[in-house]
């Protein structure tokens, strides 16, 4: 009887685990960013692309956007658009979503701890 309990927890808490297309989170920044406070965002995970949407703070700008996916697999994707001359590439895997902005030898990198809503 034990090793069934111990069993169907374990289904139980994989279920949570799972990320798919059609789930929405939302993120709260590790750290501290430059300006003073932790943005704060929702992650809409679309068919073919991700949507982020800012939630905008006294004078900060709001970055909302749509990416196409590179890659998107159950649990994770990979997105990415050129921008400013260089590229912008987010990659979420249920739990961190991650943007990089990265040009030439520059890399700028935010990481957001996320929740499903």
């Amino acid at each position: 009887m034990k090793q069934l309990l111990v069993f169907l927890f374990s289904i139980l808490i994989s279920f949570n685990a799972y990320s798919d297309v059609n789930d929405i989170y939302v993120c709260e920044e590790k750290e501290f960013n430059k300006a003073g406070y932790k943005a704060k965002l929702v992650l809409f995970w679309d068919e073919n692309s991700m949507t982020k949407k800012d939630r905008v703070e006294d004078d900060s700008v709001d970055t909302s956007d749509t990416y196409p996916f590179v890659v998107n697999e159950k649990n994770y994707f990979v997105a990415m658009k050129p921008k400013y001359e260089g590229h912008i590439i987010k990659t979420f895997d249920g739990e961190t979503y991650a943007s990089y902005y990265i040009k030439d030898s520059y890399t700028f990198i935010s990481e957001y701890n996320c929740e499903k809503f």
